[in-house]
């Protein structure tokens, strides 16, 4: 595979598994760090981790009552 898709899989990924350790805290702020003399574009880096994160938030809920938890993260930066 692509060295550039290979890397920010790993961040997609690491986004994603930040949202479910901050749900099981139940924190409403996520602050993330990006390292220095990363190999991939800083852009490509925050996009990857967004993605991870809105795709750890999605839930298919169409057939749930309309009492819905809210999710309790709110802010990330």
């Amino acid at each position: 595979g692509n060295k550039a898709n290979e890397s920010t899989e790993v961040f997609r990924r690491a986004g994603g598994y930040a949202y479910r350790i901050a749900q099981q805290k139940r924190a409403k702020k996520v602050s993330i760090m990006l390292p220095e003399n990363m190999s991939v574009a800083n852009y490509d880096v925050v996009k990857a981790i967004a993605e991870g994160l809105h795709l750890a938030n999605y839930r298919f809920d169409h057939y749930l009552t309309k009492n819905k938890a809210s999710n309790l993260v709110q802010e990330v930066e």
